[in-house]
C-alpha cells in the first residue's frame, strides 16, 4: 500500500508537539501532509495519545503509525531517534500491516461501542457490583466485586495485566475476562482467575440490582451508556498498525514491560 498522503496527529504535551513539527518538516519533502483523505494516520505521543485518536476518529480502517513521545510507547513503532529512515521506508513500502481486532459491545443487534484495549465494567457507587455472566449463551456465574475487565490481546498488557490478567500474544484469536476484586465468602464464590475465551465466543453480561448497585462502562477510558443487559464479543472490525520493523511480541514485551 503506497503512502502518499499523511495526516500527522499529536499529543498535547510540548514534547509531542515539537516532535510532530519535526516529523512534518521531514515528511513534507516527499509526501502530502493533509487532513483530507489521508493514506496514513501518523500519531506522535504515547499510548494514551494513540488510543485517544483511534477513538476520536471513529476506529477508521486507515493504518496508524505511532511515533513515541511518551514514557512507555508499547504500541508506538518508532522512537524519535529512528526518524531518519522513515521516508525511505514509506516510499519503498518496506513495512508490514498488522491487524488488531476490536471488541464490540451490543444490545441485541444494536451496536453500542468498540474497544481497542478493553471494556471495564466498574462499580458506580460505594456498593460492589453484582453481575450475571453467560458464556456462549450458557449461564456461567454471578459475580460480586468491583467489576470486570474484558480485554483484547493488545489490551492484555494494560489495565487487565494490572488487575492480574494473563498477557496474551497478538497472534492468538482470543480475548479475556478479568474479575476485579471479586468477593469470596460463604454466599459468593466468584471466579478469581482470568478467563480466556476464543474469538468466536459471545460474553453476556447482566447488571443485577442496577439501582442499588449502579455501574459504569468504560471503553478505553471513554464512558459509554449501556442497558442493564448486553453482550461483548470480538468484532469483525480491526485497527491496522503499520510496522516498520519485523514485529516480535515477546521482544516488545521484554523491552517495554520488563526492561
Amino acid at each position: 500500500m503506497e503512502m502518499k498522503r499523511i495526516r500527522v496527529l499529536a499529543g498535547v504535551s510540548d514534547k509531542s508537539q515539537a516532535l510532530a513539527k519535526r516529523v512534518i518538516v521531514l515528511l513534507s519533502k516527499n509526501f502530502v501532509i493533509t487532513k483530507v483523505n489521508p493514506d496514513l494516520l501518523l500519531v506522535v505521543g504515547g499510548d494514551g495519545t494513540l488510543l485517544h485518536h483511534i477513538h476520536k476518529l471513529g476506529y477508521p480502517e486507515l493504518p496508524f503509525l505511532g511515533i513515541d513521545a511518551g514514557g512507555l510507547g508499547f504500541f508506538q513503532e518508532l522512537k524519535a531517534t529512528e526518524l531518519a529512515g522513515l521516508t525511505k521506508t514509506l516510499k519503498t513500502e518496506k513495512y508490514n500491516l498488522q491487524q488488531l481486532p476490536l471488541l464490540e459491545l451490543k444490545s441485541g443487534s444494536r451496536h453500542l461501542g468498540y474497544a481497542f484495549n478493553e471494556f471495564a465494567i466498574e462499580r458506580g457507587s460505594a456498593r460492589a457490583t453484582h453481575l450475571s455472566l453467560s458464556v456462549g449463551g450458557h449461564k456461567f456465574e454471578k459475580l460480586i466485586g468491583d467489576g470486570l475487565i474484558i480485554a483484547t490481546p493488545q489490551g492484555s498488557t494494560a489495565y487487565a495485566s494490572a488487575a492480574g490478567g494473563a498477557v496474551l500474544p497478538y497472534d492468538l484469536s482470543v480475548f479475556e475476562v478479568v474479575p476485579s476484586n471479586p468477593h469470596q465468602s460463604a454466599n459468593y464464590q466468584a471466579l478469581r482467575q482470568p478467563l480466556v475465551l476464543s474469538s468466536d465466543t459471545i460474553l453476556g453480561v447482566e447488571i443485577l440490582e442496577p439501582r442499588s448497585r449502579p455501574v459504569r462502562i468504560v471503553a478505553d477510558g471513554h464512558e459509554i451508556k449501556a442497558p442493564t443487559s448486553f453482550s461483548i464479543s470480538v468484532s469483525g472490525k480491526s485497527i491496522t498498525m503499520l510496522r516498520t520493523h519485523k514485529f516480535n511480541f515477546y521482544e516488545r514485551l521484554s523491552s517495554k514491560l520488563i526492561g
